[in-house]
């Protein structure tokens, strides 16, 4: 299963058999998600951390 943004770029993906219902296959995606935070330092420098 794989988790993608409003532009189809992949932000989250699980791998696992067809066997699982998919409600459990979405939390596992969902818990793999890496939400990109942009942090500011000092005077107005804005620095990216993943």
């Amino acid at each position: 299963m794989v988790v993608v943004d409003g532009q189809a770029v992949p932000i989250g993906a699980d791998l696992d058999s067809t066997w699982p219902s998919e409600i459990k296959l979405l939390e596992a995606t969902i818990e793999k998600i890496a939400v990109p935070r942009k942090v500011v330092v000092g005077r107005g420098k804005i620095l990216s951390t993943s």
